[in-house]
């Protein structure tokens, strides 16, 4: 659960940068940021929902590169946007008045923001879903525990036996023969 919310709140936080500079940068420094908080909520879905696509694809995947990251968050945004505008862009290519340039600039304009939210969220995104080491119960740890005692065991015996035989100093020149 944890991994899951770390995921969503990278890629929400991090796919709300490009659209908090845009509205700053369109509506100026003081009625910006505060038309970005009243829509704050909107912002935060398409990073939220690359954090999740890339929280299940780290599952499915061992590490997920840069550009790969990249990729799947821009996908994902498109999609969203699309899914969720669909009539918008119905009625934008269904308009008598759209030339083709116009079409390709906002085709492009569109992929451009989607690039640029989605691909934010993806790189701060983890590369890879963190792997626990599965818990020792009681019984294995009891018979690590008895093993080593044994292993400490032996070793004192063994030492205790080397210590009680004929054991020459090393410094005496009796060594040297």
């Amino acid at each position: 659960m944890r991994e899951l919310i770390r995921f969503l709140g990278r890629g929400a936080f991090a796919g709300a940068i490009f659209p908090f500079l845009f509205v700053t940068w369109s509506f100026g420094p003081i009625i910006g940021p505060l038309f970005f908080v009243g829509l704050l909520y909107w912002q935060l879905i398409p990073g939220a929902a690359v954090g999740l696509v890339l929280w299940l694809g780290s599952h499915l995947w061992k590490d997920l590169g840069i550009v790969s990251r990249v990729s799947i968050g821009s996908l994902v945004a498109l999609c969203l946007a699309i899914a969720i505008d669909s009539y918008g862009f119905v009625a934008m290519f269904r308009r008598h008045n759209l030339s083709r340039n116009e079409m390709v600039l906002d085709v492009v304009w569109l992929w451009f923001i989607c690039t640029a939210t989605g691909g934010l969220a993806g790189i701060a995104c983890p590369r890879a879903h963190r792997r626990q080491e599965p818990k020792l119960t009681y019984r294995e740890r009891t018979q690590l525990y008895e093993l080593a005692e044994a292993e400490a065991k032996a070793a004192r015996e063994q030492s205790m036996k080397g210590e009680s035989g004929n054991h020459q100093d090393p410094r005496s020149p009796m060594s040297l023969v």
